[in-house]
């Protein structure tokens, strides 16, 4: 699928009232632009290697900045595992972050846009496994894109510094395994407070394995290992 810069917009269906950082992501199979004339009246200075630029089998991560979106280092980490999230995903050979204002009606100051650009783009080139590129900020940039057009090759996420206060204030859950005795008469016990019987040396060696976690002697091989064959159970020692 060939996509012109006129006709992109139409891929952004939705704009919510929240203020969140927007990111559409395209997997391209060709990606060029051309710097044509400034947007802003203050855009970053433009430099031989940011006039023009061209990609294949690129992630292009076209971005919009709002006013909420910061330079905290845990933001722009979040931000990054995000799109490198993508990138594992589509298997790109390498990542093109593309300043986008047409995706947001809520957009930051166009400094602060730059500042958290920059800062994104610093992180994306410690952290990514591939080569990273982007396109000038405050420009008029003619492009063409060519969509590889498989599932995921056309993607958006909504991003907001919330989310990471959010991630963090959540609890670190620590699971931990509980093992039961219950009996053909329903009662349950602790496994390691239950009372064996004489006639009950296979299942004492098997919660002193398992539970207690206590090497067994040499020998035979336990009589439970033949029930588990019986009955169709796989066992790992």
């Amino acid at each position: 699928m060939e996509v012109k810069r006129q006709y992109l917009n139409k891929l952004i269906l939705v704009v919510s009232a929240v203020r969140l950082m927007r990111l559409l992501f395209i997997h391209a199979e060709d990606f060029s632009y051309q710097v044509r004339d400034k947007a802003v009246e203050n855009p970053e200075p433009l430099t031989p290697d940011l006039e023009r630029g061209s990609a294949k089998n690129a992630l292009v991560v076209f971005m919009s900045v709002e006013e909420s979106d910061t330079e905290d280092p845990n933001y722009v980490s979040y931000v990054t595992e995000q799109i490198l999230d993508v990138l594992s995903r589509v298997k790109a050979s390498q990542i093109v972050l593309y300043p986008y204002a047409h995706l947001s009606p809520n957009l930051a100051k166009p400094s602060k846009a730059l500042s958290v650009l920059l800062a994104v783009y610093e992180k994306l080139r410690e952290k990514s496994p591939v080569p990273v590129s982007r396109a000038p900020f405050g420009y008029y940039k003619a492009f063409d894109i060519k969509c590889y057009g498989h599932p995921l090759s056309e993607l958006s996420k909504t991003l907001s510094p919330s989310m990471v206060t959010t991630q963090a204030a959540q609890p670190q859950v620590v699971s931990k395994d509980y093992y039961v005795i219950l009996t053909p008469s329903g009662e349950e016990y602790d496994a390691t407070k239950y009372p064996f019987k004489p006639n009950e040396d296979d299942l004492k060696a098997l919660v002193e394995k398992e539970v207690l976690k206590r090497e067994l002697e040499g020998g035979r091989e336990p009589r439970y290992i033949d029930y588990c064959r019986k009955f169709g159970f796989e066992w790992e020692p």
